[in-house]
């Protein structure tokens, strides 16, 4: 399906709902403009970047019953040609079609400062019936609760690093959710690799329960030709949340496993503390290399090369219109420290101005050359943006 071939059948289902008293719709979004200069290491100069983004959404329903969901994401960006290979990648990755379309420049050998694309990021149908419901086509799947890494959550999902995109990359996927018991359900279905491919698809099972007070999610998934197992426990302790996430990957004989509590203090702000322990990763930055010959990573099933991890998050309501966020990340394998701040301000209704920093450092006297370094080779970078929701 082509992006103009989608537009037409979104502008005749919002001319069909116009003329049908039946039919309900709702059209939002949002147009963000960001940028970004990046200071890269010092041997490669700092690097501007600008993302203009347009967001889409149309929500078509008949009653409680059927419901159509879906959205377009429009990308302008003036920016350094540096960054026009990331900008123009096309990620495939559990879609079987319609990939994101680079509008211009036709021919990437050509390519400059200014680039346009868009990107079909939601196209489903939900079907509720009394025993069961229904999602088909494109939409966002998201697992786990850890807040920095969720060792379950293996599909794509907006990263704790990224600081442009705030809606999780749709895939195409068909589920059908039936209740457990009162405080549970069970979801299985099938997400779709390109081409139909099973090798590049994924078969799940996930049962959602309640133990002893305890909330229970078991997993069973088959992804890219792997088997996953995954347990995830939460339970509320004194005012706080604790939480234990663990996903053993059958086939290479190796888990992860995240654990971690959040709070809520006194004076409304919001804080967290999370380990995460990557099996599948290095304990040294030396033998980094190593990971690049490793079924996990060759499949996408992680990305973080070392082995353990101490993550840190605060969220302060400073005033009603302004809002204060923070994460920090250190890889004690190294080690080395990510760290991110972030100011919102609500400047009126529905028009908000972020900016804040990202950076990467390696410590203790370790060289911030050493592309060993896995947060200490990512470079810094001060970003602001305006988004306007509609």
């Amino acid at each position: 399906m082509k992006i103009n071939l989608y537009l037409s059948v979104l502008f005749l289902l919002f001319s069909v709902s116009q003329r049908c008293d039946c039919l309900d719709y709702e059209f939002g979004g949002f147009c963000r403009n960001y940028y970004s200069m990046n200071v890269q290491l010092s041997e490669r100069p700092s690097r501007g970047f600008n993302l203009n983004s347009c967001y889409l959404k149309f929500r078509l329903s008949k009653t409680d019953v059927l419901t159509l969901n879906s959205a377009v994401f429009f990308f302008a960006s003036a920016s350094d040609p540096f960054h026009f290979p990331e900008i123009s990648e096309i990620d495939k990755s559990f879609r079987f079609g319609c990939h994101k379309k680079i509008l211009y420049p036709r021919n990437k050998e050509n390519s400059g400062p200014f680039c346009i694309s868009a990107d079909i990021d939601r196209f489903n149908i939900i079907l509720k019936t009394p025993k069961f419901d229904v999602f088909a086509g494109r939409q966002a799947i998201s697992w786990g609760m850890s807040r920095f890494i969720s060792p379950t959550d293996i599909f794509i999902k907006t990263s704790f690093f990224d600081a442009v995109r705030s809606e999780s990359r749709g895939i195409d996927a068909l589920l059908v959710r039936s209740p457990l018991t009162d405080k549970g359900d069970f979801t299985s279905g099938i997400v779709i690799g390109e081409n139909f491919d099973s090798k590049n698809s994924a078969y799940f099972a996930k049962a959602r329960t309640s133990i002893l007070g305890i909330d229970t999610e078991l997993l069973y998934c088959e992804f890219r030709q792997e088997q996953i197992f995954g347990v995830s426990l939460s339970h509320p302790l004194g005012g706080a949340l604790i939480w234990s996430e663990t996903a053993f990957y059958g086939n290479i004989e190796s888990l992860n496993v995240s654990l971690g509590c959040d709070y809520f203090l006194s004076g409304g702000a919001y804080v967290f503390l999370e380990i995460f322990f990557n099996g599948l990763g290095e304990s040294s930055s030396e033998d980094y290399w190593q990971n690049e010959s490793k079924k996990a990573y060759m499949k996408k099933l992680v990305y973080l090369n070392g082995r353990n991890y101490f993550s840190f998050g605060i969220d302060n309501q400073i005033t009603p219109l302004v809002h204060h966020s923070s994460r920090i990340s250190v890889n004690a394998s190294e080690p080395s420290v990510f760290a991110s701040h972030t100011i919102d301000v609500n400047l009126r209704e529905n028009v908000y101005f972020d900016f804040g920093y990202t950076g990467g450092y390696p410590l203790f006297g370790m060289d911030a050359e050493n592309s060993f370094s896995e947060y200490g080779s990512i470079g810094k970078s001060f970003f602001g943006s305006i988004s306007i929701y509609f």
